[in-house]
């Protein structure tokens, strides 16, 4: 978005909030029963230095501490906080559902989400499930994506750099893609969009590649842990944090055979329930990225719901339980043109998806 467009946006959600017409809006909505669905909002990563982590991340996969504490905040005082596992309970057994509750995840299982989000969830009493990567935790492995998104800093390649790239690595991936991708304005989001679609052997082909023609380092930093552990997951887990799967690998579950995604499903569970004694039986896919067959065997491994961000489930709604949509939050949904955290912005941002 573009500098203008940003101070745009934040004036006109300004007025409307300031004015009280956003809360005339809320109002109408909550009058009609179809529209009353709790919100599922879905984080990444906590920063507490985002101009050095930035780096090695995504602008949409972050929120800075500051600011995910202001949020933390508000949702204590003007929402009723959940767990997904009560609100997938409630509508297995067709409770009427209150608007005013909301649902907080994250995904991947970072290590920053034990440094800096749990203790600002504890402080607030605030019930949280973090889907986990299962062969990443307690390892110092990173994700491909973090690998990618760390080049593009070094490197800062152009779309035409990386479409030959990709054509020389993997012809196929250079073909066109839609509107949507071509349009990305980050070139790191654009090139990691395009990976996406590819097998995870390939996608380490074109990374080592990028790595060895560019002749410089893709280290991720002194700190060499991106993933929690299982003491500080155990930890969390005795403290009012759930966890769920998020797969084996994070590959995407709809490039892969029924066999393999059956595998991610058993695996990862029968992992994370090994190492801290208790059931999970919710599940996240990968880049939200699904179809109804995976719907299926999500629903064949014994887990009770599943998450999406691509989903048109509507919480309240039994039979989108395996496609329960959440909203993606980051910094930039709740800070003004100056980068200072806007009550109005986030507020406005759970109100136009509720």
């Amino acid at each position: 978005m573009s500098r203008m467009k940003q101070i745009l946006k934040y004036f006109i959600v300004v007025l409307l909030y300031y004015s009280g017409l956003a809360f005339v809006f809320r109002f109408l909505k909550r009058l009609s029963r179809s529209n009353q669905k709790p919100l599922i909002l879905m984080y990444h990563q906590v920063f507490d230095d985002p101009k050095a982590e930035l780096k090695y991340s995504q602008a949409g996969l972050y929120v800075s501490t500051p600011v995910f504490d202001k949020q933390m905040s508000y949702l204590a005082k003007h929402y009723k906080p959940i767990s997904l596992a009560d609100l997938a309970t409630s509508i297995r057994s067709n409770q009427t559902l209150d608007p005013k509750n909301i649902v907080i995840t994250f995904d991947d299982g970072w290590r920053d989400n034990y440094q800096h989000a749990y203790p600002i969830l504890k402080e607030y009493q605030l019930p949280a499930i973090i889907f986990l990567t299962a062969n990443f935790i307690g390892t110092n492995d990173i994700f491909w994506f973090m690998r990618a998104a760390t080049l593009m800093t070094i490197n800062k390649l152009d779309r035409q750099q990386l479409r030959a790239l990709f054509k020389k690595v993997c012809l196929s991936s250079a073909e066109s893609d839609s509107a949507a991708i071509e349009t990305m304005a980050s070139d790191t989001d654009w090139f990691i969009e395009k990976l996406k679609k590819l097998d995870l052997i390939v996608i380490n082909r074109v990374l080592d590649e990028l790595s060895k023609s560019n002749k410089k380092s893709d280290n991720t930093g002194d700190n060499s842990r991106w993933t929690m552990n299982w003491d500080e997951v155990k930890e969390m887990s005795q403290h009012g944090i759930s966890f769920g799967s998020h797969g084996c690998t994070h590959r995407v579950m709809t490039t892969l055979s029924s066999d393999e995604n059956m595998r991610e499903l058993r695996d990862s569970r029968e992992v994370i329930e090994a190492k801290l004694g208790l059931r999970v039986d919710i599940f996240s896919y990968p880049n939200g990225d699904y179809n109804i067959e995976i719907e299926k065997l999500v629903e064949q491994g014994g887990y009770l719901c599943a998450v999406t961000t691509k989903g048109i489930g509507k919480p309240g709604n039994k039979s989108e339980l395996f496609a329960l949509r959440r909203i993606g939050v980051h910094e930039g949904i709740s800070v003004g043109p100056r980068g200072n955290y806007s009550r109005a912005m986030f507020d406005f941002h759970l109100l136009r998806n509720s």
